[in-house]
């Protein structure tokens, strides 16, 4: 007989966070986090740059600065930022 544990997993997950490019802005917000933690991760655009959004596997995910989500699974997120000139 075979039996099926379905449960809440103990082992945290990482949160990886990186701009585009350091030259254009920093991320702030990544770590290890549990199952089901609420996170919040921010973009800083540097001088002469602006946020675009946040991307995950070449797809967008957020445009705003401030981009809060559950953990469910670990993460790999980056900030792009864009020339103002």
């Amino acid at each position: 007989m075979l039996v099926a544990n379905f449960g809440i997993p103990t082992t945290p997950f990482e949160i990886t966070l990186s701009p585009n490019s350091e030259e254009f802005g920093t991320v702030s917000g990544d770590g290890f986090f549990t199952f089901g933690t609420i996170v919040t991760v921010t973009a800083v655009a540097n001088p002469k740059y602006k946020f675009s959004n946040w991307t995950e596997n070449g797809k967008i995910v957020s445009t705003e600065t401030e981009y809060t989500f559950p953990i469910y699974e670990p993460r790999n997120l980056v900030a792009n930022f864009v020339s103002v000139n």
